[in-house]
Parts: structure tokens; C-alpha cells; sequence
């Protein structure tokens, strides 16, 4: 991965940024090592059709190079009024530099036209670079009571994966 960003740019995935997205998600999910979600995940990359399905509707965003090499991306599938973001991946060499608030800025910018008026994710408690970045950018954690249906169940789903559901948490971020 090129590690001199600047300029960057997010726009929205084409067909031949996908080969690339496995490798980014592979790279991002080392930095888990030695975390507690470590020995409770299972580390499987979002299968190619998964980023396809997104890609033709609109919902996957890359950040790019000056090469228009991806650096990032964000795959996000909308939900009754919610845009569920499912996976957020910059690789390592790229991290620290705003790429992942840039392309959380792309999905709520893109929200509206989906009918969404949020946005909603599933992450670590414990991690320090998971839940208190996200409260950074706006998020709030959804109490159980407050959950719909589908996004406990996303939670049921992750648990019962294997990974911890007391270490886990549903957050939101409104966009009006």
C-alpha cells in the first residue's frame, strides 16, 4: 500500500476496486492482534459478491491514492431508515490520517438518498481505536431496549461467532 496519501480522495466503488478490498480488510484486522477481540474472532474476509452486491447498489465507498489505488473502504447496506455500516477497513500504512472519518463523512452525506437518517454499526467496547473513536465522530451507544430487531439480531449473529457480547455494543449516529 502506498503509504503517502495526501491527496486522497472517497468516491464510490467501481467493479474494479473489488479484488483489491480483501487485502485492505485482511491488513487492518492484524492491528486486532494481541486484543481481546483476538481470541474470540474469527477473522474471515467479506466475501467478493458481498462488496459486488454493495458496489451495484451504491452503499460501498473506497478512499483513494493519488494513484486512485484504494487505501480504505467502507461497505454499508441501508435498513428501514438506518445505513448499517457492516465493515470499515483503511489498511495500516494508511491509518492516523482521516480516511476512516472521511469515509464515514461519505455514508452519511450518501444516507439521505438511500431514505436513511442515520447511521449504525456494531464494535468493540474495549478497544480503544473502536468505540471511543466512533463517540469522536458523533456515535452513541443504543441501549438494548432502544435496538430494532435486526441490529440485536446483528449482535446475536456476531456473538454467536464467537465473539464476546458483553465486549460489544450497537451505536448510532443521527444525521439531522
Amino acid at each position: 500500500m502506498n503509504s503517502n496519501i495526501l491527496p486522497f480522495v472517497v468516491r464510490s466503488a467501481r467493479p474494479d476496486d473489488l479484488p483489491q478490498l480483501g487485502a485492505i480488510e485482511d491488513a487492518a484486522g492484524m492491528m486486532f492482534a494481541g486484543t481481546s477481540a483476538a481470541a474470540d474472532m474469527v477473522l474471515t474476509t467479506t466475501p467478493v459478491d458481498v462488496h459486488a452486491a454493495a458496489c451495484a447498489r451504491g452503499s460501498l465507498w473506497v478512499v483513494v491514492d493519488a494513484q486512485d489505488l484504494p487505501q480504505g473502504f467502507l461497505l454499508a447496506e441501508p435498513v428501514d431508515a438506518w445505513l448499517h455500516i457492516l465493515e470499515l477497513d483503511v489498511h495500516p500504512d494508511a491509518q492516523g490520517r482521516g480516511l476512516g472519518a472521511a469515509l464515514i463523512a461519505a455514508a452519511g452525506a450518501a444516507a439521505p438518498g438511500f431514505g436513511c437518517d442515520r447511521l449504525s454499526l456494531t464494535t468493540f467496547i474495549d478497544i480503544p481505536w473502536n468505540r471511543a473513536w466512533y463517540r469522536r465522530l458523533g456515535f452513541v451507544d443504543v441501549a438494548a431496549a432502544d435496538q430494532p430487531d435486526w441490529l440485536a439480531g446483528i449482535l446475536v449473529r456476531e456473538a454467536e461467532t464467537g465473539l464476546d457480547p458483553a465486549n460489544r455494543c450497537a451505536m448510532v449516529r443521527p444525521l439531522a
